[in-house]
């Protein structure tokens, strides 16, 4: 079944980005929609009117919308070992230890985006797969992220501490995340919206790390946590200096 996102602005990164779309449907004259078909046909995207009933049946997300792009389904792009291999000596890197909440997962990309992750870890199975929820939630930076998808979590990160990573994983009880002394190469394992990092997750972290808060819930949202998180690595590491 076909996959649609309706958002102007993933839209427009999509259609910005090696993916692209099948077809963007469109109904109406309104000078952005006109600057999106134009957009579209440059991208090599075929381009079809249509009513706007016709975009909210197929889109079920398309309340209000007047565009509708079909999502192409992203190709993985490289290896785990081939993303290791290319990672910078202060590469961030993120593990998402089966998150399933797709609105979480395209907040998640759109902070790697911003925080120039390297790539983002994520399970084949037990885990939200890239969808077009998740690259409407994204703001449409997903089509941008390198995403490395991988069979086991548990030995892709003994890979990835043999590649030269330190590995943090986020968790309530660890060390306060500012008095933390981020340096080289980081892999940043976040756990599932409900139970955390796993067992075998967290025996294979070099540290775990948690923001301080106050506040009657126990918890942040783990994209919440991830931008917080993702802006104190970066910034014990000298990186927002040259920014």
């Amino acid at each position: 079944m076909s996959e649609y996102v309706t958002s102007t602005r993933a839209i427009r990164e999509a259609l910005a980005s090696r993916t692209g779309g099948a077809c963007l449907y469109v109904t109406g004259d309104a000078p952005l929609t006109a600057e999106l078909v134009a957009e579209a046909r440059a991208a090599g995207v075929r381009v079809e009117r249509v009513t706007r009933a016709e975009i909210r049946r197929r889109a079920a997300n398309a309340h209000s919308a007047v565009l509708a792009l079909e999502a192409v389904p992203t190709a993985q792009p490289v290896t785990l070992a081939d993303a290791l291999a290319s990672a910078d000596s202060d590469a961030v890197i993120l593990v998402l230890d089966h998150l399933t909440d797709p609105q979480n997962l395209g907040a998640i990309l759109r902070s790697a985006d911003q925080f120039g992750v390297a790539f983002v870890v994520i399970p084949t199975r037990r885990s939200a797969p890239i969808s077009a929820v998740v690259i409407q939630a994204s703001a449409g930076t997903a089509q941008h992220v390198v995403t490395v998808q991988v069979p086991n979590i548990a030995r892709s990160i003994d890979q990835i501490k043999e590649s030269g990573f330190w590995v943090y994983g986020a968790d309530m009880t660890g060390e306060a995340v500012h008095q933390v002394g981020f340096s080289g190469k980081v892999a940043l394992i976040l756990g599932s919206e409900g139970s955390g990092i796993s067992r075998l997750g967290r025996d294979r972290c070099d540290k775990l790390v948690r923001i301080p808060r106050t506040g009657r819930a126990d918890s942040l949202n783990v994209s919440v946590a991830c931008g917080v998180l993702l802006y104190e690595v970066r910034r014990a590491q000298g990186w927002l200096d040259t920014r």
